[in-house]
């Protein structure tokens, strides 16, 4: 099928071949795996950030201590930021996979009380398109009233769980940073122009974090504002409890 083309299975699909959902499946097992993958994901994305706030607690004694040479303790700061970086970057993963595994468990439950023998892959894709629908209903939308408004979407979620416990690993890559660049200026000699350059990186470091992991968390309803059959292929491949079928 054409990645081009539009999604063919917004409306329920026509059946034109015999099922193929094997009949030893157990729909509850996979549900069962899928909850436990979801809990799984949320489990990986706070050790990550456990584990950096351990580093980070261990290193910054060390750190600003009088007797550290300069250019060293310059080095380890911005080593903790990009480390910071990569793991920012893990954890906006784990969003993604978090909110897809959610909407696979909602699917499968969906499936529970189908007759069997109305199963198929078609069917499954379409069901799975219903329930990212139902969740999109959620979505803060622009005067269009089809696509998200991503400052609303922002707002909204501000206060959320899951945005403050990746704020707390951003505000903690943003530390490195900002103090690797503030002892930067300072060796220079631009003290004064130190601080208002850490202020600055704080504030577009932040912001750029807080976008990137909105719009991936976004992403997910692509299929929504497009139709496109690739847009939903990118979702759907992540969801692997769903691939029942070859």
């Amino acid at each position: 099928m054409n990645d081009d083309k539009k999604f063919p299975y917004i409306d329920p699909p026509t059946k034109t071949t015999p099922p193929i959902l094997n009949k030893d499946l157990d729909l509850q097992e996979i549900h069962s795996e899928c909850v436990q993958e979801l809990g799984l994901q949320q489990s990986k994305r706070d050790q990550l950030i456990a584990f950096y706030l351990t580093i980070t607690g261990l290193v910054s004694a060390y750190l600003f201590s009088s007797g550290i040479n300069p250019i060293v303790r310059i080095l380890i700061f911005f080593a903790l930021f990009v480390l910071g970086c990569i793991w920012s970057t893990i954890t906006i993963r784990y969003k993604i996979y978090k909110e897809i595994y959610w909407m696979s468990c909602k699917t499968i439950s969906s499936l529970f009380s189908v007759d069997r023998d109305k199963i198929d892959k078609a069917y499954v894709q379409h069901t799975f398109y219903c329930v990212i629908k139902k969740c999109y209903k959620s979505i803060p939308k622009d005067e269009s009233g089809k696509n998200p408004n991503l400052f609303k979407f922002i707002i909204k979620n501000l206060t959320s769980a899951e945005y403050l416990m990746f704020l707390t690993i951003v505000l903690l890559t943003a530390a490195s940073g900002g103090a690797g660049l503030f002892f930067l200026f300072y060796t220079l000699g631009l003290t004064v122009l130190g601080y208002i350059a850490v202020l600055i990186f704080l504030i577009l470091f932040i912001s750029y974090q807080t976008v990137s992991y909105n719009k991936a968390a976004l992403s997910v309803f692509k299929v929504m504002q497009d139709e496109l059959n690739s847009s939903f292929n990118k979702v759907f491949e992540k969801a692997w409890h769903l691939h029942f079928f070859a």
